[in-house]
């Protein structure tokens, strides 16, 4: 994953001249995974406000609407706390906003129930807004498509690169294997000569040691049968 963020990284660099570490991409993309998270977990329920997470198009696509929703924490009758999904510390997330923490209570008095709730803006989240006229309607969806579009041209580009990335590293991967599977097989090659010189080497010493001794027979003989 490191290598993906490196990536991830420097293309953002190459695409829009600016200078972000791996680091950033990373923790950034977890902020808004889990603000997406969210936002899927307050429209599924119902008598909610609906909240826009606005690289939802993306997420969807990425997560296959299976995104894994911590459900709300139930104190009380009367009182609800949802708690941040995995809460890390400022100095580990890189974001614009504050972790988001919502806190609602419903007062306990007569007449029609009311709730006071804390909001934080959270990145990339705003509220559903109800468009004034079929104009203004039509005009927000071809607005969202065209940032759809966008910015799923750039994840197709990135998608694309890490193909080739990885596609050409297992290039070099398999061409480094062939050569070391042919660098063995000249090795044992060469093991092989070598085992013959030596066993011919053996019996040539053993063919010289005796005709040596034979030779030395043979001079004694001589010497036994023609004595000074």
């Amino acid at each position: 994953m490191k290598k993906l963020w490196e990536r991830v990284a420097s293309d953002i660099g190459q695409n829009y001249n600016i200078e972000i570490s791996a680091a950033k991409c990373e923790n950034r993309f977890k902020v808004l995974e889990r603000n997406y998270k969210k936002v899927v977990d307050n429209n599924n329920r119902t008598g909610r406000a609906r909240k826009i997470f606005e690289y939802q198009d993306e997420f969807d696509e990425m997560l296959g609407k299976r995104a894994n929703i911590n459900p709300q924490i139930l104190l009380s009758s009367n009182e609800t706390f949802i708690s941040p999904i995995q809460k890390q510390t400022a100095s580990t997330i890189v974001s614009d906003q504050p972790e988001p923490t919502v806190l609602s209570k419903v007062q306990d008095e007569p007449g029609p129930s009311s709730a006071q709730q804390l909001h934080i803006p959270e990145a990339g989240i705003r509220q559903a807004e109800t468009p004034k006229s079929s104009k203004s309607n039509a005009v927000f969806k071809k607005l969202k498509k065209q940032t759809y579009r966008r910015r799923n041209d750039v994840f197709m580009e990135m998608r694309e690169d890490m193909r080739q990335y990885y596609e050409n590293k297992l290039k070099l991967e398999t061409e480094k294997i062939s050569l070391a599977k042919e660098k063995m097989k000249q090795n044992a090659k060469k093991l092989s000569l070598f085992e013959e010189y030596v066993k011919e080497l053996r019996t040539f010493n053993r063919n010289h040691e005796a005709a040596s001794n034979k030779q030395e027979k043979g001079d004694s003989s001589s010497a036994t049968h023609h004595p000074l």
